[in-house]
């Protein structure tokens, strides 16, 4: 009888350990969706469109960036700020869709660009030719739509 007692306090242990790594893991790679929905967003103005830019300033959002994130809705994106100008190394891990990279300095003046860079490229890495404070992360095509190139300043809405 005490066997069948702590067999059952240690499968219920199991199972409760169980369900608790599940949520965290969850919360963790939650639903994209949801994901995106829970980042702060600022409009920028680039070239004469405004576009709503999902914003990754923590580690943990910019680790994940977009990736496993279906596809982005009509004039929105993803901006990635650091805290210090430099030339991260940028990948397509986990992506699902291509992406133009929009690479600016402190001042919003665009210092470089990635067009069409597809999920096929990874492990390639990307970076910009010269010290970047961010990163704009957007559909590919949309660099060619929005008519931009490097020295164009972009304006925060």
């Amino acid at each position: 009888m005490k066997h069948s007692v702590k067999f059952f306090v240690g499968s219920i242990v199991v199972l409760v350990f169980f369900v608790v790594t599940l949520f965290a893991i969850s919360k963790m790679f939650g639903s994209p969706s949801t994901y995106l929905d829970e980042l702060k967003t600022q409009a920028i103005l680039i070239g004469d469109q405004s576009v709503e830019v999902f914003i990754a300033d923590t580690p943990t959002t910019q680790a994940r960036g977009l990736s496993r994130v279906p596809a982005l809705s009509e004039n929105t994106g993803m901006m990635f700020i650091f805290t210090e100008p430099h030339k991260p190394q940028f990948w397509m891990k986990d992506m699902h869709f291509a992406l133009d990279m929009i690479w600016i300095d402190e001042s919003l003046t665009i210092v470089d660009i990635h067009q069409n860079v597809t999920p096929d490229t990874y492990p390639e890495t990307f970076s910009p030719m010269q010290p970047a404070s961010a990163v704009i992360e957007l559909t590919a095509g949309m660099i060619d739509e929005l008519d931009v190139g490097v020295g164009d300043v972009l304006i925060l809405n």
